[in-house]
């Protein structure tokens, strides 16, 4: 689904040049990350974003926006740039029970389910996984993940919703995640018959092992799914991860002026709702090369090929 797989979490630092020697790498040491910084006005005061290049899937810079847009984090104007390291480190504090004085490498006193929760932060600057369920903007399996984000209070929502009155496809996807339907539309794949010619054996056998698969799987259908009604969700689930009523639904979701992450085409991006339309954070290093004075973009529709947008300063 979204966020299939990570990339490296750290890569190999370069050291300078010595006495004309060819570059060493130390594998051991973390690179040094740092990104650029924006100032912009939001509701009417000036606060820096992070940006990141426009095709990099980095979670950690939708976090911080958010945070910084909400005044739950702080960077002072005037840093051009800022290290990946003290991004993490800003709402390290908020994720240690409460105990400001602790550092991350202690792990004194810490719930094994807070110790995991800490253990998500590493992955921050790459991808992270979500498996979202079909029926709420909010519908999320609970994981590290999720907890990580209620505990810093940052809102996070998709739009990859079906609609109700499509009562075929509603009745076969409601309750189930994208994880369970890819594991049992595999299955389907795997064992149904590969070609209609000719006599078919075992076909009931391998319709009960399908039919029991999708039982295990809990969607709270009591209608067994045919080949047609697999079709069906195969393609809902190879769609764009923002349905028409998905949109809507997102928007009536929303509260006003709350900065919050979108989960959309394995990307997470800021966005947040002003005078009754959501807008999208702009803040890939585009910008800078550019040099444009638009802030937010405008999500005014549904399209399978991304977002149409009217600048906002």
């Amino acid at each position: 689904m979204i966020y299939k797989k990570t990339k490296a979490e750290l890569r190999n630092q370069e050291q300078p040049f010595d006495m004309g020697k060819k570059k060493k790498r130390n594998k051991n040491v973390p690179a040094v990350v740092w990104y650029p910084t924006r100032v912009i006005e939001f509701l009417g005061r000036r606060t820096p974003i992070i940006l990141k290049e426009k095709d990099t899937r980095c979670s950690l810079v939708a976090i911080c926006n958010v945070l910084l847009l909400g005044e739950k984090i702080t960077l002072d104007l005037d840093i051009k740039k800022v290290l990946e390291s003290h991004l993490i480190h800003l709402f390290q504090r908020p994720l240690l029970c409460g105990n400001t004085q602790m550092q991350l490498e202690q792990n004194l006193e810490l719930s094994e389910f807070n110790k995991q929760v800490l253990g998500v932060l590493p992955k921050l600057t790459c991808s992270l996984y979500f498996d979202v369920t079909f029926s709420s903007s909010c519908g999320l399996e609970k994981t590290f993940e999720t907890a990580l984000f209620g505990f810093l209070g940052v809102p996070l929502r998709h739009g990859w919703l079906v609609d109700p009155q499509d009562a075929e496809l509603d009745s076969s996807i409601r309750g189930s995640s994208y994880s369970k339907l890819s594991y049992n539309l595999a299955i389907y794949e795997s064992i149904r018959p590969k070609t209609n010619s000719g006599p078919q054996k075992h076909g009931r056998y391998e319709d009960d092992m399908f039919y029991s698969a999708l039982a295990f799987s809990k969607t709270g259908s009591e209608k067994e799914l045919d080949s047609t009604s697999c079709a069906t969700i195969s393609t809902f689930l190879q769609g764009p991860q923002l349905t028409r009523y998905g949109f809507s639904s997102l928007h009536n979701d929303l509260r006003a002026l709350q900065p919050t992450v979108l989960i959309w085409n394995e990307n997470l991006i800021t966005i947040s709702k002003f005078e009754d339309k959501i807008y999208v954070l702009l803040n890939d290093l585009s910008l800078l090369r550019t040099e444009t004075d638009a802030v937010w973009e405008r999500l005014t529709q549904f399209l399978a090929h991304g977002l149409v947008g009217h600048a906002r300063h």
